[in-house]
């Protein structure tokens, strides 16, 4: 089940990445593939782990693009284990969150960037956590209170536990907000979780390796 989720999550993420460097730059970037010119990006910030994100929004902070290329794929390993998924995704997610917090000015300049991308991106990594949890109270009361709302949400949930594909998209909608709400309460408490510590699972040889799901 955890493959299936990160492949869920990473054929959306990789489609909305194409999409957006389409329109214009996409913020988020992979460091695997990255490539940028020396004179553009001359050093980063420290303070800030996701140094690919980082770069790519000092080069959209500069009026360039940063673009996700369509025909570039490299292969990441999925951690097979949901502590070792947890403690990647949160990882990464802290270090995006990082960089969007330090380029939040984008959001306050004109274009397509600043009026549609970036403000969607922050969304989705920002906001969209936080109101996670209030959707989930509201819900639970409504249910709670209403014998049938609370019987369409029970009918609604065992139609999406029977459908393979919406089982899964729900179970990585939910998880993958709960990671980035733990990473939001870890930055506001300054807890920056810079150094990346390796994860053993991943690090495997290669009569051991699974065939990779993903092609990033």
């Amino acid at each position: 089940l955890s493959h299936n989720i990160e492949g869920s999550y990473r054929g959306v993420y990789r489609m909305l990445r194409i999409a957006e460097s389409k329109v214009y730059s996409t913020p988020v970037a992979e460091a695997e593939i990255q490539v940028f010119r020396h004179r553009d990006v001359k050093e980063v910030d420290p303070r800030v782990g996701a140094d690919d994100t980082c770069i790519a929004l000092c080069v959209v902070d500069k009026g360039l693009r940063a673009i996700a290329a369509e025909d570039v794929l490299f292969y990441d390993p999925t951690p097979p284990t949901w502590s070792s998924r947890f403690r990647q995704k949160f990882r990464r997610g802290q270090h995006i969150l990082q960089a969007f917090l330090k380029h939040r000015s984008l959001l306050f300049r004109k274009g397509v960037f600043s009026r549609l991308i970036f403000p969607m991106e922050f969304f989705i990594y920002v906001m969209n956590p936080i109101l996670f949890p209030v959707f989930l109270f509201l819900t639970g009361w409504v249910v709670t209170t209403n014998l049938f709302l609370a019987a369409i949400a029970a009918a609604g949930l065992l139609g999406v536990a029977l459908v393979p594909s919406l089982r899964t998209a729900l179970t990585t909608h939910v998880t993958n907000n709960l990671i980035m709400l733990t990473a939001l309460v870890q930055e506001a408490r300054g807890e920056k979780h810079l150094v990346w510590t390796k994860i053993e699972e991943t690090r495997v040889t290669d009569e051991k390796a699974e065939i990779p799901l993903i092609h990033s």
